[in-house]
């Protein structure tokens, strides 16, 4: 007899390695989000969830890819300020 390591997704699937575990939680990340309760977004902010925070994180970021992508969402070059606008009667 030999001992057999797998690995859960928690969608149920089983994998090999904790890679491929991975890979298929993050392209489902957004399916954890469902239904959470405010108790288990506060843990996910407490990072007493950490699965979850990973979840929402990943969900972020692709939402924020689509964004960039679309032209939605542009990213401000370091260093760069906006002017204030100008007083009445056109002073600083």
């Amino acid at each position: 007899m030999k001992q057999v390591t797998q690995y859960e997704s928690f969608d149920g699937k089983r994998f090999d390695t904790e890679a491929e575990c991975r890979s298929h939680e993050a392209g489902l990340s957004h399916m954890r989000l469902v239904g959470l309760t405010i108790e288990q977004v506060v843990a996910a902010i407490a990072r007493t969830d950490a699965e979850l925070a990973l979840a929402i994180e990943y969900v972020g970021a692709k939402i924020a890819r689509a964004r960039r992508e679309s032209g939605d969402l542009r990213r401000e070059r370091k260093g760069k300020t906006q002017d204030a606008p100008l007083a009445p009667g056109g002073e600083a």
